[in-house]
């Protein structure tokens, strides 16, 4: 319940600032889908974690999505470095 409470509160501020600091409406849409997607993909990821520590078994992470997250974020990161 609590961490559903805080995934939902971290979109809310991430929503939030998105609309102050935006002036362009077009950019704020795309930025807002993709953060949307982007923070959805790692909370999905953490809900799984309890379980694992809870049964000491890895099966419950899924490997794509772990995949695919890992590879937005090198993505991220080398686009930072440019």
């Amino acid at each position: 319940q609590k961490f559903a409470e805080l995934i939902i509160a971290c979109f809310i501020l991430v929503s939030i600032c998105e609309i102050f600091f935006s002036s362009l409406v077009p950019a704020f849409l795309a930025g807002s889908s993709a953060s949307a997607i982007s923070i959805s993909t790692y909370f999905s990821t953490l809900a799984q974690i309890p379980q694992v520590i809870r049964e000491n078994d890895s099966r419950y992470i899924n490997l794509p999505m772990v995949s695919v997250t890992l590879l937005n974020a090198l993505i991220w990161t080398s686009y930072a470095v440019l």
